[in-house]
């Protein structure tokens, strides 16, 4: 069993879910932007946490991605819109967006300290 922390999550065998819900809409994300050929030295690291649930309960899962620059700020846009959306209706809803904002942005300062490192040398 591989365990490489940056793949998809989609369980093996089963059809890509293009349902409604939140499930539905992270496969799509993954379905996205999936794993290419980019060699690692042109890749940035990032992690982002989505958050979503309904009134009583909120799920948080945790996404590492190695993309290029350009396409890992990108993700983690769509990333902090899923949040607005779907975290809305979680517990905690009030603190949800403030919380995605916040790894937004730091995780883009991530991405533009790896670019400039990578400029460097």
């Amino acid at each position: 069993m591989d365990n490489n922390p940056y793949r998809t999550p989609q369980t093996e065998g089963a059809p890509l879910g293009w349902g409604f819900g939140p499930k539905a809409a992270l496969e799509r994300l993954y379905h996205e932007y999936p794993l290419d050929n980019t060699p690692p030295e042109q890749c940035v690291e990032f992690v982002f946490h989505t958050y979503y649930g309904l009134l009583a309960f909120v799920v948080q899962h945790e996404h590492r991605f190695r993309l290029p620059p350009d396409r890992g700020r990108e993700l983690l846009w769509r990333f902090h819109k899923f949040n607005l959306s779907w975290g809305l209706l979680a517990y905690g809803a009030l603190v949800i967006p403030l919380l995605s904002y916040g790894n937004y942005l730091a995780q883009k300062r991530r991405i533009a300290k790896q670019v400039q490192v990578r400029r460097r040398f």
